[in-house]
């Protein structure tokens, strides 16, 4: 049935464009939009200092009055009509601009967060015009989002514990904050390890989204002719008819595409060195938190009894942090030094967790240059997309009778509004001829 489905097409119905008449001046860029591209690098500084200022003024410490007292010492009560200084930066906003701006303007800093994180990040990475730096950051993502009950578990005991070490002398609280110190950084070193010797979830998941959404009911459907299109009583398909066929040919030619573009870029994105910088990336992350757990634990042990170190001067957490980075190294530093057994015993711990995060490190950075079990993975994923491409090819040809590059022609004969998109995606994949 679907050789004679093409003699139903009337090309009759086809509308041949019309030539374009000639286009007068183009209208200049609206006047508002105009002042708005000059004024919005200083919106946005103005936004970024708003909401740098609103998160360490609500997590951290009294930025503001701190400022002030820097500043003007004395002068800390000042801090309390924070809100009438708003009112009159909004007073200021006001007078200068027109009402309506002004109020676009708070509303856009009062957003600032969500227009970065939908607007600018995305925008940013379309002017890349990379599929490399796109799988990159979809890498990055699929695994905050899959560890994001984890990393927020942790982070908050970390958090906690690392407030408990520099604010109290209890010993009630430093010990159990020592313990979920120690924890959580044994654990990250775990899945630090674990994560750079494995293939990433990035692969597997656009593996399972790729292949269900292909074999869905839904998907079928909308490459299906249908049995109200293939009955016998159409002899020739009336305007509406002929646009719904045109439409399920073009999705399917569109998703075969689309599946073909993102094999081809994602056998690009495994021959880059984006795998090796994300573990770089991590190992980096990794050797800053055991700086910082291990600076907190020692200056928890100084503060549960000083006598276990011996120093000069009284230590701070700064003094610690260098007596950390010479223990990875298997020295000591002069400032302070262990005496007791438990902080000696402690320093030949640092020492040996140095050497795990050393040989950790180059075990990562052998297998991403090998790109052993990541390559495999990856060459896997896109051997599977391909074969859905090919499923794709196979069922287009069985339902409508006509290769994809017929196909492609056939589109373009029906004027196809997106035929220039087909042709782009067509021309982005330079390996079709080899397959």
């Amino acid at each position: 049935m679907a050789a004679d489905i093409w003699q139903k097409v009337d090309l009759d119905l086809v509308e041949i464009p019309a030539e374009e008449a000639p286009q007068s001046d183009k209208p200049t860029p609206a006047e508002w939009l105009s002042r708005w591209k000059r004024i919005r690098p200083y919106i946005d500084a103005l936004a970024s200092l708003f909401w740098v200022y609103a998160v360490l003024k609500v997590f951290i410490f009294d930025v503001d009055r701190s400022l002030i007292e820097l500043v003007a010492p004395g002068a800390g009560w000042l801090a309390d009509f924070r809100l009438l200084t708003f009112v009159a930066l909004l007073a200021i906003a006001a007078v200068i601009g027109r009402s309506l701006n002004a109020i676009l303007c708070v509303v856009y800093v009062l957003f600032f967060p969500g227009v970065v994180l939908f607007w600018k990040v995305p925008k940013a990475l379309i002017k890349t015009r990379s599929w490399v730096t796109f799988f990159a950051v979809a890498n990055v993502l699929v695994d905050v989002i899959g560890s994001f009950r984890y990393v927020a578990v942790a982070a908050a005991l970390w958090l906690f514990a690392a407030v408990f070490v520099l604010a109290t002398d209890s010993q009630v609280l430093l010990v159990p904050s020592l313990l979920v110190l120690l924890a959580v950084l044994g654990v990250s070193y775990w899945r630090t390890i674990r994560f750079s010797a494995r293939p990433t979830r990035f692969l597997e998941v656009q593996s399972k989204v790729i292949e269900s959404t292909m074999e869905s009911d839904r998907f079928t459907g909308v490459l299906t002719i249908g049995e109200d299109l293939n009955s016998d009583e159409v002899t020739k398909f009336n305007a509406e008819q002929q646009q719904a066929f045109t439409q399920r040919l073009a999705n399917g030619v569109l998703a075969h595409r689309v599946l073909g573009l993102w094999a081809y870029e994602l056998d690009q994105y495994r021959r880059s060195t984006f795998s090796l910088v994300l573990n770089l990336g991590g190992y980096l992350w990794l050797f800053l938190q055991t700086l910082a757990t291990l600076t907190l634990v020692n200056y928890g042990l100084y503060k549960l009894s000083a006598s276990s170190f011996t120093y000069d001067a009284t230590p701070t957490v700064i003094t610690f942090a260098r007596y950390v980075l010479a223990a990875f190294s298997g020295s000591e530093i002069a400032a302070v030094q262990a005496r007791s057994d438990l902080a000696g015993a402690f320093s030949v711990l640092m020492t040996l967790i140095g050497v795990v995060f050393l040989v950790g490190f180059g075990l990562t950075l052998f297998f991403s240059l090998r790109k052993g079990r990541q390559d495999e993975a990856a060459e896997e994923t896109t051997k599977r997309i391909r074969q859905q491409e090919a499923a794709l090819e196979s069922k287009l040809q069985g339902e409508f009778g006509v290769s994809m590059e017929e196909a492609i022609e056939r589109l373009a004969e029906l004027r196809y509004a997106l035929n220039g998109l087909i042709t782009y995606l067509s021309s982005r994949i330079p390996d079709y001829g080899r397959r």
